[in-house]
């Protein structure tokens, strides 16, 4: 059961659309408010009007697109680039563990990881995928470890998940090959 925001009733979740914006997954309103809402905009013709006009000048539009994209507040912004530091530092930490197990003492960290992502465009260097969130990225070592690779940012490269585990310890080449 759910309130709706507009009628204060309670009511089965079917009652409400889904929307994948809420951390509930469903629209505030029930179905029943949401369509009372359209069926009086649309009775309107001043206000139909006064929405094409907007959606038509480019400059109005192009500002609603900046203003959709932008954070709501600058901290959310800091938040992300912190968290997003944060991951990271982790896998520059978790590489250096590696090495530290097999003997190496080369250390990389978080700065040139995120400047190798940068560079890279968080595309994986071996499929092209690209994605945003550096969760979804590993570091790879060209050379692997098992074949005397060295843990430096030079013999790093940005890759997804399944390419960096189907890869193993094999080199580029045999791993470009089959």
């Amino acid at each position: 059961m759910k309130k709706c925001s507009k009628c204060g009733k309670e009511k089965s979740l079917g009652c409400f659309h889904n929307d994948k914006q809420k951390s509930s997954g469903k629209n505030p309103a029930c179905k029943v408010c949401v369509n009372a809402r359209v069926r009086r905009f649309m009775a309107n013709p001043d206000q139909r009007e006064k929405k094409r006009d907007y959606d038509k000048d480019p400059a109005k539009a192009a500002e609603k697109q900046r203003r959709r994209k932008q954070p709501k507040n600058r901290s959310v912004e800091l938040e992300y680039i912190g968290k997003l530091s944060t991951r990271l530092d982790a896998k520059a930490n978790a590489a250096n563990a590696h090495a530290r197990r097999l003997g190496s003492n080369l250390r990389i960290n978080g700065e040139e990881v995120k400047n190798l992502f940068d560079s890279h465009g968080y595309c994986c260097y071996y499929c092209d995928m690209q994605s945003t969130d550096p969760s979804v990225m590993t570091l790879d070592h060209v050379v692997p470890f098992a074949r005397g690779g060295q843990n430096t940012i030079q013999n790093c490269v940005p890759a997804c998940a399944a390419c960096n585990t189907s890869k193993k310890d094999r080199l580029e080449s045999e791993f470009n090959n089959g």
